[in-house]
């Protein structure tokens, strides 16, 4: 009957060794974790970037003209990297307006927007064509096709998305207005 009686459970041991196996796997899948919520940051911004370069082509073939996504490292802007905003070139020789203009929704469709404050430690590293030349951003005609009215362009255009890793995801963007994320 005493035998019976007794109580099972976990000793002190038990649990101290379970808490410890789970501390380890804990910490060694911890780097995993991180690395995966950062590859998933860095795709999402560069989704956002996709997709406000697509409404700036939407906009150039509904609204007729020129519009463009501006890039805020541009060398006349002097603006932080990771900055861009929505604009309509005025003139079709490099119109744009002036940096401090505000969001007017006829010239400045969306005015300058800071992707890292969207997307923590993101940004725009380059917007370059495929003769590596510097590009102040992304435009397009009122037919959808990419243009540039401050320089010529050799395409395909690339919009590369940084992290603070230095990890990259880039858009390609063809002379027919073609967009995509690679």
């Amino acid at each position: 009957m005493k035998a019976l009686s007794r109580q099972r459970g976990f000793t002190l041991t038990d649990v101290l060794l379970t808490l410890g196996l789970v501390g380890v796997v804990l910490a060694a899948g911890a780097p995993l974790v991180a690395d995966g919520l950062r590859t998933y940051r860095r795709n999402a911004a560069a989704r956002q970037v996709l997709a406000e370069i697509r409404t700036v082509q939407s906009l150039a073939v509904t609204r007729g003209g020129t519009f463009g996504f501006q890039w805020g490292a541009d060398p006349d802007l002097n603006l932080s990297a990771s900055q861009y905003r929505l604009a309509r070139d005025t003139t079709g020789s490099c119109g744009f307006p002036a940096v401090n203009s505000p969001a007017d929704d006829v010239n400045v469709i969306r005015g300058w927007r800071d992707l890292s404050s969207d997307h923590a430690d993101m940004t725009i590293l380059s917007i370059r064509d495929s003769d590596n030349t510097a590009l102040g951003g992304v435009m397009f005609d009122s037919l959808g096709s990419s243009t540039n009215t401050c320089t010529s362009v050799n395409y395909p255009v690339i919009v590369t998305v940084s992290d603070s890793t230095g990890a990259t995801r880039r858009i390609e963007i063809g002379s027919a207005g073609t967009t995509r994320l690679l």
